[in-house]
């Protein structure tokens, strides 16, 4: 079997019932007001001279025109703010998004108790068996989908390279990861694991799938990267150690498979690693969007595959007897 990267995206796990990027806003949003966390609940109601609420005028000053897609209205009110005074309700803004955000998916990913055959098959058929144990994987999702489905079919992974164990990348951070250390923190629980050597980004590794924050106490100290927020490793010593790692795996790798990923403008930075190891490697693409199949073709070569399918439509997401077209050649 060829030494295969999965690099995956939010379409991966749209079957699932997570959010693409393409709505996520309005989903957002609609989950903040449902939800009222007490975090965030007095700054949907008028006060303070906002006869909206400081989440709305916040809004309303970052996207007066309400076009925005979720990850634009982010990068917006993240450049406004670096200009804005403290008091500035787009500061509030961007901070009730972000924390509607996590919820919406900790929502999710807790109601999920079994995940369907389409994550169970992708999951024996290319990672369980021991000639499958050099597959890896890349995720920028930030939710726990392909954990919960190595998980639900008893295969060992973790956020790091380790031999017969299945590295899980996360470029993005994880709705899981807690950066606690990097302001000095201690915690006296045994459970706590640093997700590779060196890094100051932590989860619970006797309970992989739980939140770190339930309670919302500390919510600063998740590591989870969003649109506009820096993403340079160079300026990240967590960045630089899993970009370290996925530099490696990628130039390992005989094939890619790219599942829901779109190559976004505003992770140019991936886009420019993916471009790097793209040379003398088997790619597909599975993403049921023609644009974003061409935006492949341009950036990574003629040479790649592209099939307009979701993931559950795909050959990888089918029970053992339909083959991919890389496994009739290994």
């Amino acid at each position: 079997m060829r030494r295969t990267t999965f690099i995956l995206g939010a379409g991966f796990s749209a079957a699932a019932g997570f959010p693409l990027v393409r709505g996520l806003r309005e989903r957002v949003v609609n989950f903040i007001e449902a939800d009222l966390h007490a975090a965030y609940a007095t700054f949907l109601q008028p006060g303070q001279g906002y006869t909206q609420g400081q989440f709305y005028e916040g809004l309303r000053l970052a996207d007066p025109e309400s076009k925005l897609a979720f990850e634009e209205l982010l990068i917006a009110l993240g450049r406004d703010c670096e200009h804005a005074t403290p008091d500035d309700p787009r500061h509030t803004t961007l901070r009730v998004l972000r924390l509607g955000c996590v919820r919406l998916l900790w929502h999710r990913q807790k109601a999920i108790q079994q995940v369907s055959a389409s994550y169970t098959n992708f999951a024996k058929r290319f990672f369980k068996s021991a000639e499958a144990r050099d597959n890896t994987v890349i995720t920028f999702n930030w939710e726990l989908m392909m954990e919960k489905s190595l998980q639900d079919v008893a295969v060992p992974w973790q956020y790091t390279y380790s031999a017969g164990v299945i590295p899980i990348f996360k470029p993005h951070g994880s709705i899981n990861w807690s950066s606690y250390l990097e302001s000095g923190g201690r915690c006296d629980y045994e459970g706590w694991r640093v997700i590779a050597p060196q890094s100051k980004l932590s989860y619970d590794a006797l309970q992989p799938l739980s939140d770190p924050d339930v309670d919302e106490v500390n919510p600063d100290f998740r590591y989870m990267l969003f649109p506009g927020d820096p993403e340079l490793p160079e300026k990240d010593l967590n960045l630089r150690l899993i970009w370290a790692e996925i530099e490696h795996v990628l130039e390992e790798s005989e094939a890619l498979v790219f599942i829901g990923y779109s190559l976004p403008e505003y992770d140019s930075y991936s886009a420019e690693v993916f471009q790097r190891h793209a040379a003398r490697k088997r790619i597909q693409v599975f993403n049921p969007s023609s644009e974003h199949l061409e935006q492949f073709r341009m950036k990574l070569g003629e040479h790649v595959q592209l099939f307009p399918q979701k993931f559950e439509d795909c050959p990888y997401a089918q029970v053992e007897e339909s083959t991919t077209c890389f496994e009739k050649r290994m």
